[in-house]
């Protein structure tokens, strides 16, 4: 197999069309009723947006999965106190998500309905501030 080597904007863009791509996986899982894969997708899904948002505006690439973690960083760098809040607002699903990252995976225990939305509502009010956050950096 011949692997090319990602220009830095052709990883930028990459980053986000993965986003995208696991936020619709995580929707169809969501969909077929499983839960604890829909919330591992779902974490991904963020957790590449805000991976994005750091290598596109700041060139920082970090290797750590933890979501607060993240949005710490993003939130130091933009002096956004929306992403603090948002954190400190949905502690308790961002806790959920993380766990989702090995419960998706290695299936210690199988996530509900109720968890499976709480999963979905909260990934789609981070795209939304984070695409909010964008176009302002862009500006």
């Amino acid at each position: 197999m011949d692997s090319k080597k990602l220009s830095w904007a052709e990883l930028v863009f990459l980053l986000k069309e993965r986003a995208i791509e696991f936020m619709k996986l995580a929707e169809e899982a969501l969909r077929d009723g499983r839960y604890d894969v829909a919330c591992a997708l779902f974490e991904q899904a963020f957790q590449l947006y805000l991976k994005y948002m750091l290598l596109r505006f700041y060139s920082i690439r970090v290797k750590s999965h933890d979501l607060r973690e993240l949005i710490g960083i993003l939130a130091l760098k933009t002096g956004n106190e929306r992403l603090a809040d948002f954190a400190k607002r949905n502690r308790s699903e961002l806790i959920l998500l993380e766990e989702s990252y090995y419960v998706g995976r290695y299936g210690e225990y199988e996530f509900e309905e109720e968890e499976g939305r709480a999963c979905e509502r909260v990934t789609k009010r981070a795209f939304e501030l984070l695409h909010e956050i964008e176009r302002s950096l862009e500006d």
